[in-house]
């Protein structure tokens, strides 16, 4: 009988297969995650079985807890077929060695100035902030005629982005959904530059709207800007369910500000 190894996963992370597989000698094994069978695979060929068409699906793959922390719905990793192939190419035409390159060029003088700065710094957000900078001076390097500059982001990503916004003042909005105002610090937001859209969910038990409504009421305070609040009935910091009224709603306000200041 195949004894369940779930802790096992836990504890070993990363190196749970390759010590089950090549480092083994076998380029396949069976073993029990969570009281359910499973098959580890090994070696260069692996990714050709789990790829090759139609013999997986990734629809309904992940449980949902683990798809909203990595990738979210209708991710690449969530299509199957044509769907698939398209949004794969668009990220390999991205990722292509030159296209690296200019990439890690953008960011490695953000690096290194912070570097110079010496003293201690949180890595992960530091890293976080760079990296978000460092993709958006490539965005412009390849897009040198667009006629704006808009951040967007969710969850902690909203607060790089308001970050961001900061440090570039040619910026023209932000998007900023389910901000997480009662963990990290806003106040940098002093004076915020650019007009832009908080969205919330009702339902928020991470970040209560209350948290977000002080956000948006000292912004409101300042003056040459103008920030829209908006509240979805029932939705909850992940959106489950609601993930159309996000599209809905940002898209019909980028239309409004696209309407009062036409390229």
């Amino acid at each position: 009988m195949v004894r369940d190894e779930s802790l096992s996963l836990l504890a070993e992370g990363y190196d749970f297969l390759p010590r089950r597989g090549w480092k083994a000698g076998r380029r396949w094994f069976r073993t029990r995650l969570m009281s359910r069978p499973a098959i580890g695979l090994s070696g260069g060929d692996a990714p050709e079985v789990l790829y090759a068409p139609g013999r997986f699906t990734r629809v309904g793959a992940l449980p949902p807890t683990t798809l909203r922390l990595l990738q979210d719905v209708d991710s690449v990793n969530q299509l199957d077929g044509a769907a698939h192939r398209k949004r794969k190419a668009a990220f390999l035409d991205l990722l292509s060695e030159a296209q690296a390159r200019r990439l890690a060029d953008a960011f490695e003088p953000r690096l290194r100035a912070r570097l110079s700065r010496g003293g201690r710094f949180a890595l992960l957000p530091t890293a976080e902030r760079l990296l978000c900078a460092a993709a958006l001076d490539w965005m412009q390097l390849h897009n040198p005629n667009a006629s704006g500059v808009w951040v967007a982001g969710f969850g902690f990503g909203a607060w790089i982005a308001m970050q961001l916004l900061m440090r570039r003042p040619e910026t023209d909005g932000f998007i900023s959904v389910s901000p997480p105002s009662n963990m990290y610090d806003f106040s940098f937001l002093a004076p915020c530059p650019a007009s832009g859209l908080f969205l919330h969910g009702t339902a928020d038990t991470i970040v209560p709207p209350v948290e977000v409504e002080r956000v948006v009421n000292k912004l409101r305070s300042q003056k040459g800007i103008v920030i829209d609040y908006e509240l979805e009935d029932g939705a909850s910091h992940f959106w489950q369910d609601h993930i159309g009224a996000v599209e809905r709603r940002v898209g019909a306000y980028l239309d409004k500000r696209l309407e009062e200041n036409p390229a």
